[in-house]
C-alpha cells in the first residue's frame, strides 16, 4: 500500500487532486487501523498544506468529510475525529474546537467558527442570542476586540459593552478599552 502510494506520489500533480485519491482503499477503509496507517501517509504527502486548508473549508461550510482519511486525520461516520485514534488533546489546531464541545442546540457552532475565522462572509448575517454569545466568548477567548465584536455582529457599542458584562468578560476586554 505505502510503495503504491511512494509511486503516485513522483507522478501526481497538484491539478490532479490530492495523491491519496490514488490509494483510496486505504483512505477509506472500514478498518480503523487501515485508515490509521493512511492517516501516517498523510505526513510525507507535498500537498498536505492545501489539503488542511481544504478540508477546513469543508468543514466551516458544513460538507466535511465523513468516514474518511483527510489531511491527517481519520474521520468517523458522523464527521469528526475518529475518537479510538485521535485523542482530543492531541488533535490539529485547525480543525474547529466546536466539533468537540458539548454545543447548545440554539448555537450554529459552524456560524461561530465562521464569524471568527472569516468574519466578512457574516457581516449581516442574523445571529441568535446565543450565537452572539458564542462569538463574544470566541471573541475573548482569541483576542478579539469590542471593536471587532461591533463590526462582526453589526451591534451598537452599549449592546456589545451589556454583553460583555452579562457573560462576565470585561477583564478579557480592559487593555483594549
Amino acid at each position: 500500500m505505502q510503495s503504491e502510494y511512494q509511486a503516485n506520489l513522483g507522478t501526481c500533480t497538484a491539478a490532479r487532486g490530492r495523491v491519496c485519491d490514488s490509494v483510496l482503499d486505504a483512505f477509506e477503509s472500514d478498518s480503523v487501523s487501515a485508515r490509521a496507517g493512511a492517516a501516517r501517509m498523510c505526513a510525507q504527502c507535498p500537498f498536505l498544506s492545501s489539503c488542511l486548508r481544504q478540508t477546513r473549508e469543508e468543514i466551516i461550510d458544513r460538507r466535511g468529510p465523513v468516514g474518511v482519511v483527510r489531511a491527517g486525520v481519520v474521520w468517523d461516520d458522523d464527521g469528526r475525529p475518529h475518537a479510538g485514534v485521535h485523542a482530543t488533546a492531541t488533535l490539529p489546531d485547525w480543525i474547529p474546537h466546536e466539533m468537540f464541545a458539548d454545543s447548545t442546540p440554539d448555537v450554529d457552532e459552524y456560524l461561530v467558527e465562521l464569524a471568527i475565522s472569516d468574519p466578512e462572509r457574516v457581516r449581516g448575517t442574523s445571529f441568535t442570542e446565543e450565537e452572539r454569545d458564542a462569538v463574544i466568548r470566541r471573541a475573548a477567548a482569541t483576542g478579539r476586540s469590542m471593536h471587532w465584536i461591533r463590526t462582526t455582529l453589526s451591534l451598537h457599542p452599549r449592546k456589545v459593552s451589556a454583553a460583555v458584562n452579562r457573560l462576565g468578560l470585561r477583564d478579557c476586554f480592559a487593555a483594549a478599552r
